[in-house]
């Protein structure tokens, strides 16, 4: 077969860091370091200075505002805004975006457009990049996506864009001017960027970077490509066990009826075409890879929290909203809080405060002067995947008997590593999407229908949002803007209305079945097309239910995945088939049953920090009960001793956030939980690896231990819903039958052999194992000197306050344990419905600003890991003692 070949980035950069970076004490380039406010070179694109908050002798000024700005940074480096009117207020965010986190947004404008070989000068290797995401993110006929999503937004959105323009210029300009402390950070100093190539700030680079985001939040097209490359390697039961939607709890949004739910779990079929194609579908997910962060997470672990109680279930009368995303925990932070205030002294429409974007205007979660909202990925099934039929010439595929042309067009990319541009041809099949693998000797391709490739007004959804007066008005917003965002939207308003709507068009798919399921690559014969969205009325949403709670955490929403077959319930919006299992979910359920109706700010914040680790609840009983009736070992007694005395959480145990260095906490019952953890933790990993790692090498395909987690965790709670049965656990490679027992002592026995190699149990404590490592965008690409960590942190794999362990496969023999995580709250929300409107409190892991010598670079990182929380200063007078002032005027 001939595969065109996709090299990775990594080997380009890798070989370079020896020229730019020192060690992780130092950062990265001295001349980025100096502190000072104004640039002593000569160079029109300096990085030397502290960036911040802007100001000096001229004094910011950008185009096109209609008057003075006030530009507040609080104590805590929070950015607040005061403006007559509210293009004002999003020129000067664009302002202060680009001071304080511009590399994120280069960066990441350049990725999506497909250009960063004209800002990084690694030759053909980043120019791979750049071929992947400029035809990913084209519309179906090669039309540049974000000049679609810039040009289908309203009037008034495409206003706000041009503002943000203006702002990010006027900083772009102040930074080669050397005035106002405009200043890159040390990123822009790592040897293979070219700081000279720095362009100009466009409305469609802000929608670029919006398709960064929805790209990630809605196109699932990844999972289902790799799970038609493996499912089909395996044998069928054991296959439909592994790649089963059967959630690990039954704990839903919206539950249908009671009896609505079939109780068979029937096996899912559609196989036998695939096989054929699955070194197709391997080279199609290589490339899906480079699209974007590339950050696909595991199946079944990925996610975000939020909930809300009515007036009803606090203590105070007043409705609750709490909101964590997870999210890559990257350096800088993904968010920048800010407020944007165009009403108190001015005559606009936003006064709203919250998450901001860097790259984008809006506010995606926060509150205004009446209502709070938050969001969590919704896992509608928005992106297909196809098997194309192409004719022997290679210009068409077969499409309802009738050859269809393929699209073709040719791309210009710059390269700075010659100087000189580049000319690449790209194929569409015009009626699903881009061409991201083909097989001309076979004569198939991959293609990849996403509904963002539609363009959409996501954009509109969310400043619907920050206008919005009430509920009401927030599902009217939502309904008519929201396309392929794929979130759950939760409001509440100052009247005690609460609200959930999960919007999206998602499509009609009348055909699906055991035989063509869409979580697997379709027949591109036209046998699956898709019908019209369905209509948002028949979503499943609540409005002000009788419980007073409602809850998301990326699971199944309503249920109808609980058998097996999402397919036999009548709902015609189909989930993603992988998405949360439903453990963060019941976990969330359980404390809001228990918290009664008494619930208050405090008991939303103890419920974000909650460490409780479900999957020990599952686990660790039956390991106990086995190893009860088996003689053991004096290492392998000392696994069980640990587990004996556990009662599920997972704090560090250390005084302090340095893994190697800090304190042991004294207090037993801390030192008891936190040892607990790491052997709960590894137990699972072990059980996982023992039972399924046979069936891997059998199959042929690498071992992955993200479904074989969840698959054993269900084997031991929901066994009923195995198609394997107890063959589940026998081990291939023995010739003998192994049983539940067997497996779980083998693991047990695993795990005594790698603590051993740690010392002591002092010396398990989680946070020894488990800590934080922030990355940069350059982390993707296998740099790590912009990292920064590792920090000691609570929470584990699906806790509430989630933290889950990278590496899910014990080392060899005695090698060193690291259970370290990257991903998991990027800012914690709390808001109350008071009185006299929403009052927030947030956590944030980092800071707003990226400049290291600025006091707002990773400044609140330490009680973002204590689960602590800030009030987020609103409205007038509400900053009492400010870090800065910057009067922000109109340019001449």
């Amino acid at each position: 077969m001939m595969f065109r070949p996709r090299p990775t980035f990594a080997l380009a950069l890798l070989p370079l860091v020896v020229l730019a970076c020192g060690d992780d004490e130092e950062t990265p380039s001295s001349s980025s370091t100096s502190g000072s406010t104004t640039s002593t070179s000569s160079s029109s694109t300096s990085s030397s200075g502290s960036g911040g908050s802007g100001g000096g002798d001229a004094g910011v000024q950008i185009p096109g505002l209609s008057g003075p700005v006030t530009a507040t940074t609080d104590e805590l480096g929070v950015l607040h805004l005061v403006c007559g009117a509210d293009d004002d207020c999003f020129a000067t965010l664009g302002y202060f975006h680009a001071q304080n986190r511009f590399f994120f947004m280069d960066f990441v404008r350049n990725l999506v457009r497909g250009s960063l070989g004209g800002l990084v000068a690694a030759g053909p290797l980043v120019l791979e990049e750049d071929y992947v995401n400029r035809q990913f993110f084209c519309t179906a006929q090669g039309e540049p996506l974000e000049t679609a999503l810039y040009e289908q937004a309203s009037d008034r959105v495409r206003g706000h864009l041009d503002a943000y323009t203006r702002g990010v210029n006027a900083w772009i300009d102040d930074m080669r001017a050397e005035r106002n402390g405009a200043t890159l950070t040390t990123e822009y100093d790592f040897s293979v960027i070219r700081k000279e190539a720095i362009r100009a700030w466009e409305p469609e680079d802000s929608a670029a970077v919006g398709l960064y985001v929805l790209s990630d939040l809605s196109n699932n097209s990844p999972d289902e490509i790799d799970a038609g490359a493996r499912q089909p390697a395996y044998e069928p039961a054991f296959g439909a066990d592994l790649f089963s939607a059967v959630p690990l709890h039954d704990a839903f949004t919206a539950p249908l009826p009671v009896g609505a739910r079939p109780e068979v779990s029937p096996f899912l079929g559609g196989f036998d075409r695939l096989r054929p194609h699955r070194s197709l579908l391997d080279a199609a997910h290589g490339a899906m890879a480079k699209v974007a962060s590339g950050a696909h997470p595991v199946a079944g672990e990925t996610g975000s929290n939020n909930w809300l109680v009515a007036p009803a279930r606090s203590a105070s009368g007043n409705a609750l909203l709490a909101n964590d995303p997870h999210l890559p925990l990257t350096n800088p932070s993904i968010w920048f809080p800010a407020e944007i205030d165009a009403r108190s002294e001015g005559e606009g429409d936003y006064h709203m405060a919250g998450g901001t974007f860097p790259g984008l205007p809006a506010v995606l979660i926060g509150h205004n002067e009446s209502l709070a909202w938050g969001v969590t990925t919704a896992y509608w099934d928005l992106a297909d995947v196809y098997v194309e039929e192409v004719t022997p010439d290679g210009s068409a595929v077969i499409f309802d008997g009738e050859e269809v042309p393929i699209l073709e067009k040719t791309f210009e990319f710059q390269d700075v590593a010659t100087g000189n541009p580049v000319e690449k041809v790209f194929r569409w099949v015009p009626h699903h999407g881009p061409i991201v693998a083909e097989d001309e000797d076979a004569g198939t391709a991959v293609t990849v229908r996403w509904r963002g490739h539609d363009g959409g007004t996501d954009l509109d959804a969310f400043f619907s949002l920050g206008r919005a007066a009430n509920v009401a008005e927030a599902r009217e917003g939502l309904a008519a803007n929201a396309s392929s965002a794929s979130q759950n939207f939760i409001v509440t308003d100052a009247d005690g209305n609460v609200g959930w709507f999960p919007f999206s068009r998602v499509p009609q798919r009348p055909w699906a079945s055991d035989e063509l399921p869409p979580w697997l690559p379709l027949p591109g014969d036209g046998s699956a097309e898709w019908g019209a969205p369905v209509p948002m009325d028949d979503l499943p949403q609540l409005l002000n239910p009788v419980n007073g709670v409602i809850a998301t955490a990326n699971q199944d929403m309503t249920g109808a995945s609980a058998d097996g077959d999402p397919l036999n319930d009548g709902q015609a919006a189909l989930q993603a088939r992988f998405k949360a299992e439903g453990t963060r979910q019941q976990r969330i359920l359980d404390l809001l049953e228990e918290g009664g109706d008494a619930h208050t700010v405090e008991t939303m914040r103890v419920i974000q920090g909650d460490t409780r680790l479900l999957y020990g609840e599952i686990v660790v009983p039956v390991l106990l009960e086995v190893a009860a009736g088996a003689t053991l070992t004096s290492d392998e007694q000392a696994v069980v001793d640990a587990l004996l005395d556990w009662s599920y959480t997972c704090p560090t145990g250390l005084d302090g956030s340095n893994p190697e260095t800090s304190a042991d906490i004294a207090d037993e019952t801390v030192a008891a939980e936190a040892i607990g953890c790491t052997v709960a933790h590894l137990a699972l990993f072990a059980l996982a690896e023992e039972a399924v790692r046979d069936e891997a090498t059998e199959a042929g395909v690498p071992y992955y231990a993200g479904l074989p987690t969840v698959l054993v965790a269900r084997a031991i709670a929901k066994p009923e819903t195995l198609v394997s049965g107890e063959a589940f656990w026998d081990d291939l490679a023995t010739g003998e039958v192994e049983t539940r027992d067997d497996i779980v002592l083998r693991a047990l026995a695993r795990v005594a052999e790698v603590l051993s190699g740690l010392g002591g149990p002092d010396a398990w404590r989680w946070g020894r194992v488990h800590a934080l490592t922030q990355t940069s965008i350059y982390d993707n690409f296998g740099v790590t000197d912009y990292n920064e960590g590792p920090f000691a942190a609570p929470g584990g794999l699906s806790t509430v306050n989630v933290a889950n362990p990278r590496n899910r496969i014990l080392p060899a023999g005695s090698a060193p344990v690291d259970l370290g995580f990257r991903s998991g709250p990027s800012i914690r929300l709390v808001t109350e419905q008071l009185p006299e409107g929403p009052r927030m409190r947030f956590s944030l892991p980092g800071g707003a600003d990226l400049h290291r010598e600025s006091p707002f670079f990773n400044n609140l990182l330490p009680a973002w890991l204590d689960n602590e929380l800030a009030d987020f200063h609103f409205g007038p007078g509400a900053v009492e003692d400010p870090h800065a002032v910057v009067e922000v005027s109109p340019a001449p």
